[in-house]
């Protein structure tokens, strides 16, 4: 395995856990649903890139243009704990 696939592999495992974390903590209300991110850095064809990263709320019947599984996440009854 080269270099470069091994910081690919690390990047899409970090990019998991970051879906993780900020799933858990939109749906636990510890964080708000609304933030970004954007970098650019050198590199490229162009000599630049930019690295972006949104979280928004979607509005009802909007459409989900990105990626289309469901949620990994959801919540869950628990009615033991109702005693």
């Amino acid at each position: 395995m080269t270099d470069a696939d091994m910081r690919r592999e690390r990047i899409e495992r970090l990019l998991k856990e970051l879906e993780y974390e900020i799933t858990r903590g939109v749906m636990g209300r510890e964080i708000e649903p609304e933030m970004g991110w954007s970098q650019i850095m050198p590199g490229g064809p162009t000599g630049n890139v930019v690295a972006e990263f949104r979280v928004r709320p979607l509005a009802p019947g909007q459409l989900h243009m990105g990626d289309l599984r469901p949620p990994r996440l959801r919540v869950v009854d628990d009615d033991s704990e109702e005693g």
